[in-house]
């Protein structure tokens, strides 16, 4: 029967610890980003605190994102990513920021991979449904579906929030433009950038002419 050469074993053995830490910060984190958010929704509008706490809620997502290329680091010439867990864990930061609405998730087969870096896609997702998690009603509803087709993979976010007027639908991906007064209008600027970039796209999609909207991810195969 062959055997792992002994250098092969121990490098198995130090990603798997690797792992195991970025799965256990990436709890720690989850928790400190739930806490942050909760301070945050407490505040009064333009309170001065609001501006280091948003700060150190970005501080937050980004040393998600580095961990997550830490554990990738660990499996060299991978280039793809499989689409249900990263989904999941992704939703599950985005509901412990925001937890005053309802965030359904849809099943995904855990043989649906997608090509490229899978950090670029959680950067693209976690902007979107805080997106949707922010404009929603106390007690509303963000509903996350999925589909493949056209050898596409493609994820529709739907929120009950009060949607965008007609002629400003075009303008929502532009970096800077928001309709909310403590928005920043970077967040759906930055998550159809790391779409482009995984060589997939981000679209509003309105389901009514001033109703609700929902925005459509589609990395490629």
């Amino acid at each position: 029967m062959p055997t792992q050469a002994p250098h092969l074993s121990r490098e198995n053995a130090l990603a798997s610890e690797v792992n195991i830490l970025v799965h256990d910060l990436n709890n720690v984190l989850t928790g400190i980003a739930g806490s942050i958010s909760t301070v945050m929704d407490d505040l009064q509008p333009g309170a001065p605190a609001s501006v280091p706490l948003s700060d150190a809620l970005a501080g937050v997502y980004r040393a998600a994102a580095l961990l997550r290329r830490l554990s990738e680091a660990g499996a060299p010439g991978e280039s793809s990513f499989a689409l249900a867990p990263l989904v999941a864990e992704t939703a599950r930061l985005a509901q412990s920021c925001r937890a005053a609405s309802a965030l359904e998730l849809p099943v995904i087969s855990h043989a649906a991979r997608v090509s490229g870096d899978g950090t670029e896609f959680q950067r693209a997702l976690l902007n979107v449904l805080l997106n949707a998690l922010e404009v929603n009603p106390p007690g509303g509803r963000v509903q996350l579906t999925y589909r493949y087709e056209r050898a596409m993979h493609i994820l529709e976010v739907r929120d009950e929030g009060p949607g965008i007027p007609a002629a400003l639908r075009e303008r929502v991906f532009e970096p800077y433009f928001t309709t909310r007064v403590s928005g920043t209008g970077l967040g759906l600027a930055s998550a159809r950038a790391a779409m482009l970039a995984l060589g997939g796209e981000l679209d509003l999609v309105a389901s009514a002419p001033a109703g609700p909207s929902s925005r459509s991810a589609s990395p490629r195969r």
